[in-house]
């Protein structure tokens, strides 16, 4: 049958897609890309948060060994924290604490103490992997909470985005 001709039978008009059936596989397209690009951002804020918790675990134990290390060469006074500009409190990490670890120089001995990738360092501060200075908290231990040989010591705790909701000096 050749639909061509003048009187063009209804059997003509059926080869293509209706316009319901093409609605319905946008439709369906839409949802798997939604769901995939949902999936793909909770990964990838996922791996954020990961990778602020190894890096957070890496700089509290660098700003540990400066202290062990300043603190048995005595080139600083009694609280070799406040070299690198940490106080008792939560603060910011500083241009001052980022060049410390990050780079050589004489004073500690030409050691490297945390290996900070570039994108780590905006500003000339140590970042979380949101572009935020990591916030370092510094917390006295008491007699009670820990054995004599670490009393009067102090506690590091780096709050991470995502896990510690509430950045709050008090806690």
């Amino acid at each position: 049958m050749n639909c061509f001709r003048l009187n063009q039978s209804a059997d003509c008009f059926r080869r293509g897609f209706t316009l319901m059936e093409l609605l319905v596989v946008i439709a369906i397209m839409g949802v798997l890309v939604a769901t995939f690009a949902f999936s793909t951002v909770s990964a990838r804020e996922n791996a954020r948060t990961v990778k602020a918790t190894a890096e957070a675990r890496e700089l509290s134990n660098a700003i540990r060994l400066y202290a062990m290390i300043q603190m048995d060469t005595e080139l600083s006074g009694d609280d070799p924290l406040a070299d690198l500009g940490l106080r008792e409190g939560l603060v910011d990490a500083s241009t001052t604490l980022t060049k410390s670890l990050t780079e050589p120089n004489e004073k500690n001995g030409e050691t490297v103490f945390y290996n900070a990738n570039a994108k780590s360092i905006r500003g000339g501060r140590l970042c979380d992997p949101w572009g935020h200075p990591y916030k370092i908290r510094i917390r006295k231990v008491s007699e009670g909470e820990a054995d004599k040989s670490e009393a009067n010591d102090y506690k590091i705790i780096l709050p991470i985005p995502g896990r510690h909701r509430r950045l709050d000096v008090n806690n």
